[in-house]
């Protein structure tokens, strides 16, 4: 990491070049007002809490697994359905058998 000149606690500052995002996008963000910016000479540094508090703030929440689409009485990869008389459906659950979709 390289030394900010000229800082107090240089851990406790960023530049672009050991902003935890590209070049580009720190200076995007910081001419968007994203975080607060300082200018120190010709260089803009953020202070880390700053960052680290705007990063937490775009976390996104991972979603819930998809729910099947599946006709009813067809088995997925995921659930089982109990054995049928029918036989079509018994060989969709053993895998001998595909549901295709006509293409228009």
């Amino acid at each position: 990491m390289r030394e900010a000149v000229g800082l107090p606690q240089s851990d406790d500052w960023v530049d672009v070049h050991n902003a935890p995002m590209g070049k580009n996008l720190f200076r995007k963000l910081a001419s968007e007002g994203a975080f607060p910016v300082y200018r120190m000479g010709n260089r803009h540094v953020v202070r880390r809490r700053d960052l680290d508090a705007y990063v937490e703030t775009q976390r996104v929440e991972p979603k819930a697994p998809a729910r099947s689409h599946a006709p009813a009485g067809v088995a997925c990869s995921s659930e089982r359905v109990a054995p049928t008389d029918d036989p079509i459906a018994r060989e969709l659950a053993a895998g001998r058998l595909r549901i295709v979709k006509k293409s228009r």
